[in-house]
C-alpha cells in the first residue's frame, strides 16, 4: 500500500511522517525513513529498534557507502539485493553493473602490516584481522594491476568470481586499512553509455534516486516481514520524468517484499504518476490535518487541478470541465474571453502532448459556438 500526503511547504507533511514513524517504532515495527529535505521531522536512530534512517545531511557519499554496505553483508546470498541494485542503476540511466577500484594501494603491504602488528600503539583491529587482510591483499596484488576496476554484474556476482571474497574482505575492513594507510580509498564506479566515472560524480538527481533506492534495498532482508518505508519529499533534485514515474518504479524495484510506503510531497507530477497505480491513497492537507481524497479517480484529478494546478493525462475531470465550459458558452452563461482564459490555464497546467491538442480542439469548438451565437 502507498500513502501519499500532499500539500505545499509548511502544511505539516514532514511532521505527519515523523508522527507515523514514531508510532510504528513504538509498536516494534520495522521502519525505514528517508529524507531529502534538510529539516525533516523523523526521530533519530534508536538503539535496539528495527529503525533505519537516512537524511540529506549524509551528503553525496550515501549511495557509495550503501553499495559498499551491501557488498560487506550480503556476500554469498546477494542475489535479490544485487538484482535490485542493478535495476536501480538501470532506472537511473546507467549500465546494470558497478565497479570497485582500490586507489593508492601501497607496495610493501606485508611489512606495513607487520609493523602495525608489532607496534603497541597500533590501531585496534590489526591483530584480529591480520590474516584476512594479509591474504586478501596478497591475492589482489598478484592478480590485479594497480587501480584496476573490478566489475560486478548479474552474470558475474562476487560470490562466484575469482577474487570476489578477497575484495569483499577489503571493503569490509576499508576503514581500518585506510587508518593504517594501506590504501587511499575504494571507489564505486558506474558506466553511462561509454563513459565510466566514480558514482559520487553523478548528478544530484541521480545520486538522490540511487541513494534512496539502494538504502531501502540494503535494509530489506526477510521476504515474509512487513516493512514500513517513509520518504519525505523524494522529488528534490529529480527531473520531471523521474517524478512522474517515481511511484511506479518504487513498486517495481522491490517486488519480493511486503511494503507499506508513506510519502510526503508537494510534487503534482509525482502524485499524478501515482494515480495510474493500484493501492494508492492520497491525503490532502486541510488546515492542521490530512484528509483522504475519495477513491474515485475523478475526485483526485479535481484535487490536482485545484490544489496543484496540474492536469493529468486522460483526465476525466478535465474532460468534464471542458464540457461544462462549452455548455456555458452555448447557453450564454460564459463569455468567450472567460472560457478561453480557463482553457489557457489548463493548457499551461498540462504536460501531455495529446491533451494539449485536445484543449486546442475545445478552444476551436468554443470559438465556433460563439460564431453561431453571433449569427443568431
Amino acid at each position: 500500500m502507498i500513502h501519499i500526503y500532499v500539500g505545499e511547504n509548511g502544511s505539516g507533511k514532514s511532521k505527519k511522517l515523523g508522527e507515523i514513524a514514531t508510532n510504528l517504532i513504538a509498536k516494534g515495527e520495522t521502519v525505514i525513513a528517508i529524507s531529502t529535505a534538510p529539516n525533516d521531522k523523523f526521530p533519530r536512530r534508536t538503539p535496539h529498534k528495527p529503525y533505519h534512517y537516512m537524511g540529506s545531511r549524509l551528503g553525496r557519499f550515501v549511495a557509495r557507502e550503501a553499495i559498499k554496505s551491501a557488498i560487506s553483508y550480503s556476500y554469498g546470498h546477494e542475489d535479490k539485493l544485487f538484482s535490485s541494485i542493478f535495476n536501480i542503476l538501470n532506472y537511473a540511466g546507467f549500465s546494470q553493473k558497478f565497479g570497485l577500484t582500490i586507489n593508492g594501494l601501497r607496495e610493501n603491504i606485508e611489512s606495513e602490516l607487520m609493523n602495525h602488528l608489532l607496534d603497541s600503539d597500533s590501531e585496534s583491529g590489526v591483530y584480529e584481522n591480520y590474516d584476512v587482510i594479509s591474504n586478501s591483499f596478497r591475492y589482489i596484488r598478484s592478480t590485479l594491476k594497480p587501480d584496476h576496476t573490478f566489475w560486478v554484474d548479474q552474470e558475474t556476482p562476487l560470490s562466484k568470481t575469482s577474487g570476489g571474497e578477497a575484495l569483499v574482505n577489503l571493503v569490509k575492513h576499508e576503514k581500518l586499512c585506510k587508518k593504517i594507510k594501506l590504501f587511499r580509498s575504494i571507489d564505486i564506479v558506474v558506466q553511462k553509455k561509454d563513459i565510466v566515472f566514480p558514482l559520487i560524480q553523478a548528478s544530484s538527481g541521480e545520486l538522490s534516486l540511487i541513494s534512496t533506492a539502494v538504502f531501502i534495498a540494503s535494509n530489506l532482508h526477510d521476504s515474509n516481514a512487513r516493512y514500513n518505508i517513509l520518504i519525505d519529499e523524494p522529488e528534490n533534485s529529480l527531473h520531471p520524468e523521474w517524478q512522474q514515474k517515481y511511484i511506479t518504479n518504487l513498486q517495481n524495484l522491490f517486488p519480493y517484499y511486503k511494503t507499506n510506503f508513506y510519502i510526503a510531497t508537494h510534487s503534482p507530477l509525482l502524485v499524478a504518476g501515482g494515480l495510474t497505480e493500484k493501492n494508492v491513497s492520497v491525503y490532502r492537507a486541510s488546515q492542521d490535518q490530512f484528509i483522504e481524497a475519495p477513491a474515485q479517480v475523478k475526485n483526485i484529478e479535481d484535487a490536482l487541478i485545484d490544489q496543484f494546478g496540474i492536469v493529468t493525462p486522460e483526465s476525466n475531470a478535465l474532460s468534464e470541465r471542458c464540457i461544462e465550459l462549452i455548455h456555458k458558452v452555448e447557453i450564454g452563461q460564459l463569455t468567450k474571453e472567460d472560457a478561453t482564459e480557463s482553457l489557457d490555464s489548463f493548457y499551461q497546467q498540462s504536460y501531455d502532448t495529446k491533451q494539449r491538442e485536445f484543449l486546442i480542439g475545445v478552444r476551436n469548438i468554443i470559438l465556433e459556438l460563439e460564431m453561431v451565437n453571433a449569427k443568431d
